[in-house]
């Protein structure tokens, strides 16, 4: 089957969609216009004028999905800067990204040849499995996209639509956030154009690249065996995980039975009663003491970039393999890999450096191993092109990053983030010590593959090993690196392991099904079981899911009775307003500030003020003088909760007339308004 037939028939449906900027469709229309507008269009253009011709077929298709969020996000960044509008910005975005589409059907950029993709198309399989799964726990539990980091995505989200850029932290008043608010810019463009709610926006981006998975394994693992039986069962390794093989190790924690206050029996039964596989916390049940949890299945069902920057990590990676030693440049891989790289930084901060590490690094080692070993000159592409692309995407994007977390803020960064990170090594150590021999022929295969391509990963596997091993971020951050690790790791020792299996005979043949299938089923299917019925366990998450109606009444006054630059005081750390009324919080839990690192003298005031506003004394008039400077309505929520703690309030406020004035009072609570 040729590609002309099928990309004609996709170039006049892109075009077609374009009538949703004009006229009015109905509400599903209207998402699937949306969504082939701005998750694929954009990428898909930039590879008709920055991709091989000759590539597989499904790449065209699926590529874009990974290559149109960091686009788009950069368009809608700089001409928000000229228009000030996130509306503008987002249609004068797609009129450039159709310009260049028309420009490139005229000249006849859409692939000619009928060249056969190198991975079995029998892989989209695995990526609608993988993708539905994702959707059907999303669908069936409904806590999932709210769990966790999930409810302060949403605030970030509903801050940039509200109020433009750059975004102030949704949790004070004037605060300059220090998250990596390109993701939310992304999602932002795509609720403003689908009219969708925030919590199909977090959850599908989740999906997409849930989707796109499977074919980065197998893109990855075709560069090392072409059995289709090996590639199509890649996705399942890749999605259980190597790292869980490591949950084989559970039964160790008996051996504490032997030993300390509790011991015999008692402390048998004491360890068996404190398993959990009913909810999500069965993933930290299924990791060994003194390990890291690492789970892959957890990371693309939290609502976060992570699992996006690990899709493009693999991209970056199955590029850089496409361009062998022979060819002495490739200008537009250089391009595209840069641009990922770029993306990665901006979206998620950890996996971008560990990007940036890894090309590096190999193309040092590179570099040392052909010249120590045959005295040749260092692979142009790799070493000298793909480093400098490294260098500046650290040049172009570390000032962002930088303006953020509060790099240089203190300390010295090498001696606070450098250590041997020793949770680091065991949970690497410890999956391979289970999968000793593949692990072992796969580490062979590597070092005496004989092709480039083996040369090229072994490198970046060396440099994310170091890196690991030295690594000790803040806020349990250095798990992190771990990811993309395994994920290189992968094809490579599941490779060794179905070799194996394929060569046993008999019964040996059986047990080595039956280990597998033990050590990687097991707990995939029990992390699956878990993310089914997870639920509300922190105090923080039952109440925020536990909203009675009047309570629903409160946060629809203030969201359609107030500017969207109002400020809301509550003595509770659920910060609901950000995502139930769409108004900032004055302050937020203390955890943020470990967390994104948040100082300085504004904060401590900040933290006075609010305790201020909830104690039994006055407002001191230092505090009152730092607020009008502040220029924004402020609002304080008395819910019914905190009269019962504390029943001076009521007293305190309604008896202050001239400072606090009631606006809106029912059985949920009471908002009062702060004259300044």
């Amino acid at each position: 089957m040729t590609a002309e037939m099928p990309i004609r028939v996709l170039l006049g449906v892109l075009l077609l969609c374009a009538l949703s900027l004009f006229i009015s469709l109905p509400p599903a229309v209207n998402a699937v216009c949306s969504f082939l507008m701005l998750y694929f269009l954009p990428g898909f253009v930039f590879l008709l004028y920055l991709g091989d011709r000759e590539r597989p077929f499904l790449d065209n298709l699926l590529f874009p999905l990974l290559i149109s969020p960091v686009l788009m996000a950069l368009l809608l960044w700089g001409l928000h800067n000229l228009t000030g509008s996130i509306d503008s910005s987002l249609r004068l975005s797609l009129a450039i990204v159709y310009l260049f589409f028309i420009i490139s059907v005229f000249q006849g950029r859409f692939l000619k040849t009928n060249r056969e993709p190198r991975s079995e198309p029998g892989v989209l399989v695995a990526c609608f499995l993988f993708g539905a799964l994702i959707f059907t726990l999303f669908a069936v539990n409904r806590f999932l996209p709210v769990r966790l980091d999930g409810w302060f995505h949403i605030s970030l989200l509903n801050e940039i639509l509200n109020r433009g850029l750059p975004p102030l932290d949704p949790y004070f008043p004037d605060v300059p956030v220090r998250y990596m608010w390109i993701y939310h810019l992304f999602l932002a463009g795509w609720q403003k154009l689908s009219g969708t709610s925030a919590v199909i926006t977090v959850g599908l981006f989740n999906i997409v690249n849930a989707f796109v998975f499977p074919y980065l394994i197998v893109r990855l693992a075709a560069n090392f065996t072409s059995r289709r039986r090996y590639l199509l069962l890649m996705p399942l390794f890749s999605v259980a995980g190597l790292e869980s093989a490591s949950w084989i190790y559970y039964p160790f924690v008996f051996v504490r039975a032997l030993g300390g206050d509790v011991k015999g029996w008692d402390e048998i039964i004491r360890n068996i009663k404190s398993i959990e596989i009913n909810g999500g916390q069965v993933i930290h049940f299924l990791s060994p003491y003194g390990t890291w949890m690492v789970s892959l299945v957890d990371k693309f069902i939290i609502v976060t970039a992570f699992n996006y920057a690990l899709n493009l990590f693999l991209l970056c990676l199955i590029l850089v393999l496409s361009v062998d030693f022979k060819r002495r440049i490739s200008w537009k891989t250089a391009v595209l890999v840069f641009f990922l790289m770029w993306g990665a930084f901006l979206f998620h901060v950890i996996i971008g450096a560990s990007l940036v590490v890894a090309v590096i690094g190999s193309g040092f080692m590179l570099a040392a191993i052909r010249w120590f070993k045959n005295r040749e000159k260092p692979p142009l592409f790799h070493s000298y092109v793909l480093c400098g692309a490294a260098v500046l995407t650290v040049a172009v994007g570390l000032p962002y990053v930088a303006s953020l977390m509060a790099v240089g803020g203190g300390g010295n960064f090498l001696t606070d983030n450098l250590q041997i990170s020793v949770k680091n090594i065991l949970t690497i150590v410890a999956p391979l010590i289970v999968l000793f021999c593949p692990a072992r022929a796969a580490g062979r295969e590597l070092i005496k593959g004989g092709t480039y391509r083996h040369a090229i990963i072994g490198t970046w596997i060396a440099s994310l090993l170091i890196l690991n091993f030295f690594a000790d971020l803040p806020t349990r951050n250095e798990s992190k690196l771990i990811f993309p690790l395994f994920l290189m790791l992968t094809p490579l020792i599941a490779l060794q392991i179905m070799i194996l299996i394929e060569k046993a005979r008999g019964k040996r043949r059986a047990l080595l099904l039956a280990w597998t299938g033990l050590l990687f089923l097991v707990p995939l299917g029990l992390t699956i079981r878990g993310f089914f019925l997870e639920k509300p366990v922190l105090p923080v998450e039952v109440r925020r899911q536990s909203i009675t109606a009047e309570e629903k009444a409160l946060f629809a006054w203030i969201k359609g009775n107030t500017a969207l630059q109002s400020v809301i005081a509550e003595d509770n750390e659920y910060t609901w307003m950000p995502v139930l009324a769409e108004r900032r919080n004055f302050f937020p839990r203390e955890s943020a500030f470990t967390v994104l690192g948040y100082q300085g003298e504004k904060l401590e005031k900040y933290r006075e003020i609010r305790h201020a506003f909830f104690s039994p004394g006055p407002l001191p008039e230092e505090s009152l003088d730092r607020l009008r400077k502040v220029g924004l309505d402020f609002y304080i929520v008395v819910w019914r909760e905190d009269l019962e703690e504390k029943p001076y309030l009521e007293e305190k406020l309604r008896g202050r007339g001239e400072l606090y004035r009631e606006v809106f009072r029912n059985a949920g609570g009471t908002v009062y308004s702060l004259r300044l």
